[in-house]
């Protein structure tokens, strides 16, 4: 993409970078949304309202030019960083902590459907009318909006059953989570590959990915 190789500062420190400057949106919302802007296929020339996204009460104040520049290139790190999965590595969610009841489990579905709606998608689409998505992209966005629908249905599900002792539901539950991580991660690498392809054709000029004539 040409973009200059600022260094990631590592999660950690990232973390750190949100709380430093009272950032309410969580890390995990903050990445993903950068996953989707990189991911879209129509790619703002700048990252600055995605970045505004995390501070709806309006971006901190600097005490000066030079912390404004650093700001802007922690983040520029980050981009970079989520930046390799359009070379076809696979797309990582967020770990979670071991599941341990069924309030966690609900909760743990409701997380993964947080991290593709409100974070990956919001990313995505920017400003964008998402009416207005390439047709190779229309099937696997609504898939992954399919699965933001299933997540959700799981979380409730989880709650509602596992009422008492339902030691082998909760197992069932359990496995069917990390199934279902894998399958959001697996749409999440497929539907980049593919908005990166389509970037790549207009680039071109040819929508099959060819030299333009």
């Amino acid at each position: 993409m040409g973009r200059k190789k600022f260094k990631y500062s590592g999660d950690a420190a990232f973390k750190a970078f949100l709380r430093r400057y009272d950032c309410p949106t969580p890390f995990h919302v903050v990445r993903m949304r950068f996953v989707g802007w990189v991911a879209s296929p129509a790619l703002a020339s700048s990252p600055l309202p995605i970045i505004e996204t995390m501070w709806p009460g309006g971006l901190p104040e600097f005490g000066g030019e030079r912390e404004a520049t650093t700001f802007y290139e922690t983040f520029a790190g980050l981009i970079n960083h989520v930046s390799r999965y359009q070379n076809g590595i696979r797309v990582a969610m967020a770990k979670l902590p071991k599941l341990r009841d069924r309030e966690g489990l609900a909760a743990a579905f409701r997380f993964r459907a947080e991290e593709i709606r409100d974070s990956f998608l919001v990313g995505y689409h920017g400003d964008e009318d998402e009416t207005q998505a390439p047709e190779q992209l229309r099937e696997p966005l609504a898939r992954l909006k399919s699965l933001v629908e299933e997540l959700g249905d799981l979380a409730d599900r989880a709650g509602r059953e596992m009422l008492g002792d339902h030691k082998p539901l909760f197992a069932q539950y359990d496995r069917l989570f990390g199934v279902i991580t894998g399958v959001a991660e697996l749409q999440l690498t497929n539907l980049i590959l593919s908005a990166t392809a389509v970037r790549a054709a207009e680039l071109t000029g040819d929508p099959w990915g060819g030299e333009a004539k």
